[in-house]
């Protein structure tokens, strides 16, 4: 798998491609940069033109805050994963309505991935944090919830982004995830038959395409099925910044994959 992971990156309208796997090789996509914002109070839109991308100031902040945090994450997958359902299969569904000063940094990472929903990468000190340390589970927004509707607004990541920024009362709905595990073998399965799609100061990847593979295969033998935009949070027991789940993946006879998985549906569509 080295010489498949060494095979020079091809870049085609900013998304980065890249194999991933010991004979399990899906195509995995980096979006570079534009598809993950972090939320701030103070953080004014660009040109529309830009899809609605916050400034590259705002970007290298969070980047870096990335990068401090990646060790930080390994310590607190624990509180990150809080809430989540790791057994049934059953993913929930929640709305509630959540209220924040104007005054206060909003507090989120969201990377914009599938264009339709935003997905919680992480929660920085901010409004959101503390509105999370009053209030029970089923009414906060934690790492890993996949923002489907805000105010009403829903289909459209740009969309629902403008509106986390303009208004100091959510009224949201999201999806949070249960765990999966699906181990693969990879002398017996050839490709995961995934298309997958990761932001570069993300830390997971998304499930943009489920072909025919290993994880389709796995599908007809399972009540819970993996689904397009479920997500792989871990590799082989690591977690952390995606490209690490993709070097994890280097030189591996089996894959043990931690995946987030959402109830299905084409979430790009109203």
């Amino acid at each position: 798998l080295a010489h498949l992971l060494s095979t020079a990156v091809s870049k085609s309208q900013g998304v980065a491609r890249a194999p991933m796997g010991n004979g399990c090789a899906p195509c995995c996509n980096a979006d570079e940069g534009k598809n993950v914002k972090t939320i701030l109070a103070d953080a004014p839109l660009i040109e529309e033109s830009e899809k609605g991308a916050y400034t590259p100031e705002h970007m290298d902040i969070m980047a870096e805050k990335v990068q401090e945090d990646a060790k930080k994450f390994q310590e607190t997958s624990a509180s990150h994963t809080a809430g989540l359902k790791k057994s049934d299969g059953t993913p929930t569904h929640i709305t509630f309505t959540l209220q924040r000063s104007d005054q206060d940094n909003i507090g989120l990472n969201l990377d914009a991935l599938d264009g339709a929903t935003a997905f919680v990468d992480d929660v920085i000190p901010g409004a959101v944090e503390n509105w999370n340390k009053a209030h029970p589970p089923t009414e906060r927004l934690q790492v890993h919830d996949r923002i489907t509707s805000v105010n009403n607004t829903s289909h459209e990541t740009d969309h629902m982004l403008a509106e986390l920024k303009s208004s100091t009362t959510w009224k949201i709905a999201l999806m949070r995830p249960t765990e999966v595990t699906v181990t693969v073998d990879c002398k017996t399965h050839p490709s995961l038959g995934l298309d997958l799609k990761y932001s570069p100061n993300g830390n997971t990847l998304l499930i943009y395409e489920l072909g025919d593979g290993a994880i389709k295969d796995w599908n007809k033998h399972s009540p819970v099925q993996i689904n397009r935009f479920d997500r792989i949070v871990g590799i082989n027991g690591v977690r952390g910044a995606a490209r690490s789940l993709l070097q994890t993946a280097a030189d591996c006879e089996s894959l043990d994959l931690t995946i987030l998985h959402y109830e299905a549906g084409d979430i790009t569509k109203p």
